[in-house]
């Protein structure tokens, strides 16, 4: 499981688990402040974040979680 946002913008609480899957590709995420439904990741090739055994990385593609100058909060539970 893990929770991001950026701590200095307006936007989403992005969530992750492994339920609906984290992996090297396509990550289907939530977003806590919205009632959209989970995006499955597949539409527009979204591989956000992948998982490792010690941890986690964000896509360096990523705009959401990985903003140069920008700090973010996030919260991870293996």
């Amino acid at each position: 499981f893990v929770l991001i946002k950026g701590s200095g913008q307006a936007g989403h609480w992005f969530v992750y688990d492994t339920t609906r899957g984290i992996n090297a590709g396509n990550d289907p995420f939530g977003k806590w402040n919205s009632s959209a439904a989970y995006n499955d990741g597949v539409t527009n090739g979204e591989d956000r974040i992948d998982s490792y055994t010690s941890g986690f990385t964000v896509s360096g593609s990523d705009t959401n979680h990985n903003t140069l100058n920008d700090t973010y909060i996030y919260l991870a539970i293996a």
